[in-house]
């Protein structure tokens, strides 16, 4: 069979580094912070702290800080003003409550550092030697900062990230934005691209951007749920996936699309 495949684009956080977990920590420390503050000041807000099983995977997970803060306090019903660059938490403004997250985010980083996930290097490994482009397209401003972290950032020139998203003026997942320009940037066309995400949001922006293969990894939420959102397959661990049947999987998929097409 011809190989259709023409390149991968990864997430990072909890496809390629176990930072998902930082970044729910920090999630979870700024948001109860906030809630806390708005309780002391306000005797009709009653303190619910964040929940990290409910709160992080639907409001959360793999959408831009901004965005991410917007969601889970509009299901609190809190509007915030956006405020200054340099607000503190304190403010009550979306601008703090975001420059609270991120200080707190690179204080783990540095304090426990992460470690990337031994099934993501052997199945990169397997995709470099064939000879397959590879991107990563993340929410995370501090993307960059990872990569180094771990010693990746050589290994992907291409990377479309909250930086890189708010230089080009993208929408953030579950806007397909990222990926198609991380695809743009490979040289790839994204119906021939795989598509690698653990987040409910990442594998309906894979959906939406019309990618060949959309892989779902369920390192912390159910595959069915991926599969429900968008994704292709849905697999606990990239061991359990091959070059052949993901080849296979599009082959099928462009054939079922070629004939609706006639």
């Amino acid at each position: 069979m011809v190989n259709l495949i023409k390149g991968i684009i990864f997430d990072l956080d909890g496809v390629i580094t176990d930072t998902a977990k930082v970044h729910a920590l920090a999630w979870k420390k700024t948001f109860d912070y906030l809630l806390k503050l708005r309780a002391s000041l306000n005797f009709s807000e009653s303190y619910s702290p964040f929940n990290l099983d409910i709160d992080y995977p639907r409001y959360v997970d793999g959408k831009p800080r901004e965005a991410g803060i917007v969601s889970f306090c509009k299901s609190r019903n809190i509007i915030l003003d956006e405020g200054d660059t340099e607000d503190i938490i304190e403010k009550g403004t979306l601008r703090g409550v975001a420059n609270y997250k991120d200080k707190y985010f690179i204080e783990l980083l540095e304090t426990k550092g992460v470690s990337v996930f031994s099934d993501f290097v052997e199945f990169f490994l397997r995709a470099e030697k064939i000879g397959l482009p590879m991107g990563v397209a993340s929410s995370s401003k501090n993307c960059k900062l990872v990569l180094e972290n771990v010693g990746l950032a050589k290994k992907f020139p291409v990377r479309v990230d909250g930086v890189v998203s708010k230089n080009m003026n993208l929408n953030g997942k579950p806007d397909p934005d990222i990926f198609l320009a991380a695809a743009s940037l490979l040289g790839i066309p994204p119906h021939k691209t795989i598509i690698v995400e653990d987040a409910i949001s990442g594998v309906q922006a894979g959906e939406r951007g019309n990618f060949g293969v959309v892989v779902g990894l369920a390192r912390n939420i159910d595959k069915e749920a991926l599969i429900k959102n968008g994704a292709d397959i849905a697999v606990e661990t990239l061991y359990e996936l091959d070059f052949d049947t993901l080849n296979s999987m599009l082959a099928n998929k462009v054939s079922r699309e070629m004939k609706e097409a006639i």
